[in-house]
C-alpha cells in the first residue's frame, strides 16, 4: 500500500484547522466579518487545502537531527533514512 503524501484534515494541528475555518469565514465585506478568503471559490479553496495538506505532509516526515534534514519514507522495503540533499 503506497504511503500517503499529504495529512489529513482531522490529523491537522487544531491551530491549523482553526485558520482555515478563520479564513472562508462568510461575513460583510464593509464591516469587516469576512475572512480573508471569504470572496474565493470552492474550486480554489479545495486546491489551497489540498496543497497545505501535502505541505503538513512533508513536515509530518521530515525529522530534524542538529542541522541536518532528514526524510523517512514509509514504504516497508525502504526503512532506513536518506539525507537531503540541502
Amino acid at each position: 500500500m503506497r504511503a500517503l503524501k499529504h495529512l489529513p484534515v482531522n490529523q491537522w494541528p487544531e491551530a491549523d484547522r482553526e485558520a482555515f475555518r478563520a479564513a472562508y469565514e462568510p461575513g460583510d465585506v464593509f464591516d469587516e466579518t469576512a475572512g480573508p478568503g471569504a470572496h474565493l471559490a470552492e474550486r480554489t479553496r479545495a486546491w489551497i487545502r489540498f496543497t497545505y495538506r501535502r505541505w503538513l505532509g512533508f513536515l509530518n516526515r521530515i525529522r530534524i537531527r542538529g542541522t541536518r534534514w532528514y526524510y523517512h519514507l514509509d514504504a516497508p522495503d525502504y526503512r532506513q533514512s536518506r539525507q537531503l540533499p540541502w
